[in-house]
């Protein structure tokens, strides 16, 4: 099993960071891998900020 943490997907989506060449090139190699899952964490804040009036 392979898994994240919230900071590669913000890495991921900031295009400012010095990682989001790294981190957008993990998730392009692990885009089809059938053992790579979410962290649960990750999900629960996405609903929050889903949930959250504004968006964000």
């Amino acid at each position: 099993m392979i898994s994240c943490d919230t900071d590669l997907f913000l890495h991921a989506y900031n295009l400012n960071s010095p990682f989001q060449q790294a981190a957008r090139d993990f998730f392009i190699n692990h885009s089809s891998n059938r053992e790579f899952v979410i962290c649960e964490l990750v999900l629960v804040l996405a609903l929050c900020l889903a949930k959250k009036p504004g968006g964000g």
